[in-house]
């Protein structure tokens, strides 16, 4: 019984000290709200160890885990186009073919694998060609979110001199007019929730007389600085110049007696700025 006890002490003892023990690839992860939808990646971190990477450690032509130990996974919260492909939300192995001049990224079904040993073609759901740019040098592979767009993010795959990218897009305003019908319908709203849906709507090109009302209303519960130059923008959206310029300068009177001197300058350029293009 003794040395059943120590057989099975010693077996806890190891598996605690090889959970505890740093691993040569560490886990990663990255982060990026895409429109209104969260991408999280998470991956192993191998270095270069002045070994040679695309064409040596990682052959071309040749499915690769991107990254170390376990698969990389890449979830996604709501539907989304991966390059050119549409993807249902779910979580995702995220594979990569490299090659010399070009790349192809797979998003395949089964995100619980061990590398790349069990992957099966069949599972794939998209197959996004790519053109491989050159990146400064980069020792621990790196995956991360490298440009950004109106509702899309540019995923970058950094490793070695080379990176490969693929483009996430992620349209929110169906879901953002739906969250902003929501929001003005409470008895509560406030002024600031009009005055920011105005915004919204003005930024994204969506129904300018809309914006208008939404601001005149934010300001009818209360007029500061702020909101008012929200009626401004909305004012010279839908074509009334003078009355634009006129409720800037007033944001930029609302805005000094409020001490944000900064606000107060940007106002004073863009009532000029509109002034000027009226000549």
């Amino acid at each position: 019984m003794k040395k059943i006890a120590l057989f099975t002490a010693l077996l806890l003892s190891s598996a605690l000290l090889a959970q505890d023990l740093p691993q040569p690839s560490p886990r990663g992860q990255a982060a990026q709200v895409v429109g209104l939808t969260k991408v999280s990646i998470d991956y192993g971190r191998p270095s270069m160890n002045g070994r040679a990477i695309f064409g040596g450690l990682v052959p071309f032509g040749e499915v690769w885990r991107t990254g170390a130990n376990e698969c990389t996974s890449i979830t996604f919260d709501g539907p989304v186009q991966f390059g050119s492909a549409q993807v249902p939300a779910g979580t995702y192995a995220l594979f990569v073919i490299p090659g010399e001049k070009t790349s192809t990224v797979i998003l395949n079904k089964d995100a619980k694998q061990w590398g790349a040993y069990a992957y099966k073609a069949e599972s794939d759901v998209v197959k996004e060609p790519t053109s491989n740019e050159e990146c400064a040098p980069t020792e621990v592979f790196t995956i991360g979110f490298g440009a950004f767009k109106k509702d899309a993010a540019r995923l970058d795959l950094s490793w070695e001199k080379t990176r490969i990218s693929v483009w996430i897009t992620a349209p929110s305003d169906a879901q953002a007019q739906k969250n902003i019908a929501e929001a003005l319908a409470k008895p509560d709203a406030s002024a600031g929730a009009y005055s920011e849906c105005a915004e919204f709507y003005l930024a994204r090109g969506l129904d300018k007389t809309q914006a208008l009302a939404w601001a005149k209303k934010s300001v009818e519960m209360k007029k500061m600085y702020w909101n008012n130059f929200t009626l401004a923008n909305a004012l010279h959206a839908t074509g009334s110049i003078k009355e634009a310029i006129a409720a800037a300068n007033e944001s930029v009177t609302l805005a000094e007696a409020d001490g944000d001197k900064g606000a107060a300058e940007a106002y004073r350029k863009q009532a000029a700025a509109w002034a000027t293009s009226t000549k």
